[in-house]
């Protein structure tokens, strides 16, 4: 294999994780409004102010500490998820072949993609036990 192609090969490796790279970065979503509906004026007589009013002074401080936590524990574990997927696809690039190396990639992909479905779901659990109390 000559120089060029082997540069070649590096050029088109890492055109590929800047585009992966900038198709998973975050977009802002700007349209979002930063006025909460009951601090507009004339809103907060309206039955969904009153009851969110209700809601936020019958907060329990321990149920809010342990949703903050879940909620840092589990953005925590999906970006670890993620950076594993992106350690993944890294290393299917950089494989160049090597059975051994795509598998332990593969093993990688797997096991991550199931961490972040596991995470998933245990938001999902966390926040339905939550929302009985």
């Amino acid at each position: 294999m000559e120089m060029s192609q082997i540069l070649d090969n590096i050029k088109n490796k890492i055109m590929i994780l800047f585009t992966a790279l900038a198709l998973l970065s975050p977009v802002p979503a700007l349209a979002a409004s930063t006025i909460p509906a009951c601090d507009i004026p004339g809103s907060s007589g309206s039955s969904v102010c009153k009851d969110q009013n209700s809601a936020e002074a019958n907060k329990n401080p321990i149920i809010s500490i342990i949703k903050t936590a879940i909620n840092v524990v589990s953005y925590m574990a999906g970006a670890a998820a993620v950076i594993a997927i992106l350690i993944s696809s890294i290393r299917f690039l950089t494989a160049n072949g090597d059975e051994n190396s795509i598998a332990g990639a593969r093993r990688t992909l797997i096991f991550a993609g199931a961490g972040l479905i596991v995470v998933i779901i245990a938001q999902a659990i966390v926040a339905f036990a939550l929302k009985q109390y």
